[in-house]
């Protein structure tokens, strides 16, 4: 998602859904009336962020979240994120021309990974809101394009971002 969609998303905007991915039951989140910069639209999870999700409601002591009109993020991210990277001396990118990173890199991040898992340029476009046009002309050129129905496929078993 970008960073204003982020703040737009409410706890009853998201609904948890089990899906098997890699032989293995997942619980995945379906995030619906996404306010985008074009129009209003839903995307899924990757792996992994229900754990976030069930940390956010029992940090916050969310009751009912299901039904909670509560905004899922109080604060922009940007400022921490960019504090991180400095000190970890990673907010300029080894490459030439040198790049700065920052929050919205995390977007670029999510759509170079689903490239190189082999997910088709047209489903990680619905699943971003964006045109496959986009993602082929400044992702995917340097990757092929190999068309795998699940969002979600990994090329291996073991998830290690996963609680």
């Amino acid at each position: 998602m970008r960073v204003e969609e982020l703040m737009t998303v409410k706890f009853s905007d998201i609904q948890v859904v089990e899906e098997v991915i890699n032989n293995e039951k997942h619980k995945i989140l379906h995030i619906h009336n996404i306010k985008g910069k074009t129009r209003e639209g839903s995307c899924k999870s990757y792996i992994g962020a229900y754990s976030a999700l069930e940390r956010i409601i029992k940090r916050r002591n969310i009751q009912n979240w299901q039904k909670s009109d509560e905004k899922l993020f109080l604060i922009k991210h940007r400022v921490l994120f960019n504090t991180i990277l400095n000190k970890l001396n990673l907010k300029i990118a080894n490459t030439k021309p040198p790049r700065k990173r920052d929050f919205v890199s995390l977007r670029s991040t999510y759509i170079t990974f689903r490239l190189l898992a082999g997910v088709s340029p047209d489903d990680i476009a619905t699943n971003c809101r964006n045109s496959a046009n986009v993602i082929r002309k400044h992702y995917a050129v340097d990757f092929g394009g190999i068309l795998i129905k699940d969002l979600n496929k990994t090329r291996t078993s073991k998830l290690v971002w996963e609680d």
